[in-house]
């Protein structure tokens, strides 16, 4: 309890620097997800990311944030999951679940947005699946605005 009231902890974080930035975009492939999927898995190793997500109401607005507590949880050491893609898809999905963020997240349409952890693995899908881009998503923050950051702990969903 935080001067009698039941607050929870709050962690400060400097901003991570973000090089080279993450890039997003909404996508149509006329062939479906599964091989776009496949790939995005595939060149998912270490830092490098790509994520395809169901681009259902909002998730855009979660990206750079998600990626954000991700790029934390590497730097101490804390992720949930084995893979630095799958925490932020944890964390794009609301859940801490990993099945649960999995069925929220996945694409399922021949729409879906693209979340890399560079510009270069993003155009590298969209040219070898010939995707054809619906829009871009700008994904920067504002250093005077955003210099340090604040962490809630998510609760699992066993505790909602």
């Amino acid at each position: 309890m935080v001067n009698g009231t039941n607050a929870k902890k709050i962690i400060m974080y400097e901003t991570p620097k973000l090089s080279p930035a993450p890039a997003a975009a909404l996508a149509r492939s006329d062939s479906g997800t599964e091989e776009v999927i496949a790939e995005a898995r595939r060149l998912s190793r270490g830092k490098d990311f790509a994520l395809i997500l169901n681009p259902s109401s909002g998730i855009e607005d979660r990206l750079l944030p998600s990626y954000i507590n991700a790029a934390i949880r590497r730097s101490d050491n804390s992720l949930r999951s084995r893979s630095f893609a799958l925490e932020i898809m944890l964390f794009v999905s609301g859940t801490m679940n990993i099945g649960n963020a999995i069925e929220r997240a996945s694409a399922r349409g021949s729409e879906f947005i693209i979340f890399s952890s560079s510009p270069r693995i993003l155009e590298a899908l969209v040219s070898r699946f010939k995707l054809k881009i619906v829009r871009r998503y700008k994904l920067k923050l504002h250093p005077e605005k955003s210099s340090r950051i604040a962490i809630i702990p998510i609760r699992d969903d066993k505790q909602r």
